[in-house]
């Protein structure tokens, strides 16, 4: 779960049409085949997308618990 919270974010906004991605998260070739199929990339706005707390049930009934570091969460177990 932790590893599913720890993916970089991306949003695509239709108006104004550009792709908004968390700075420093993607490699430069994914953001330049992105930009020669024409999308308008914007990393410079520092905002959180989509900040995300979770918690995945195992197949055995335990639970297992994630927390996104850009936040000021914790995990705890009960």
């Amino acid at each position: 779960m932790q590893e599913a919270d720890n993916t970089s974010r991306f949003h695509h906004q239709w108006l104004p049409d550009d792709v908004l991605f968390e700075p420093n998260s993607f490699s430069n070739a994914t953001l330049e085949n992105l930009k020669s199929k024409g999308n308008k990339i914007n990393e410079k706005e520092p905002a959180i997308l989509g900040k995300m707390d979770a918690v995945l049930v195992l197949p055995d009934g335990n639970l297992e618990g994630g927390v996104d570091y850009r936040g000021d969460d914790k995990v705890v177990g009960f």
